[in-house]
């Protein structure tokens, strides 16, 4: 009987342990983020028409349900957001620009993701 318990126990733990391995990428995303590697993006003069103040500042906000705001100096915009299943690639599309971007997404830690558009890097905290 002692054995049979301890074999059901030890069973119970092994697939307690295993888990769920889906990691829901969109409900990670979800909140404000702010850029971070704003110096580096001036000096490959990619935003040329702001501010390094401006650039600190810029955020992305993902909301739930695929919603998009954005702020960069003083240009705000909304659009909506999808992230791949395994967290790779981030798809935005504008509200106000016809444009769809279809980004390579990296999930650095649970408050650092770094977005890849045409090679450059975008850092960005979570805050």
């Amino acid at each position: 009987m002692r054995i049979l318990l301890s074999a059901c126990l030890i069973l119970f733990l092994l697939s307690a342990c295993g888990g769920n391995k889906f990691i829901d990428y969109g409900e990670k995303l979800v909140g404000t983020w702010q850029l971070s590697n704003a110096p580096e993006i001036l000096k490959a003069a990619d935003a040329p028409n702001y501010s390094a103040e401006e650039l600190r500042k810029s955020t992305l906000i993902f909301k739930p349900g695929g919603k998009l705001e954005t702020m960069v100096g003083k240009d705000a915009g909304t659009g909506t957001w999808e992230v791949s299943t395994d967290g790779s690639r981030l798809t935005l599309v504008s509200d106000s620009m016809r444009f769809e971007e279809n980004l390579a997404l990296s999930f650095e830690n649970e408050r650092t993701i770094i977005i890849t558009n045409t090679g450059k890097k975008f850092i960005f905290k979570k805050l």
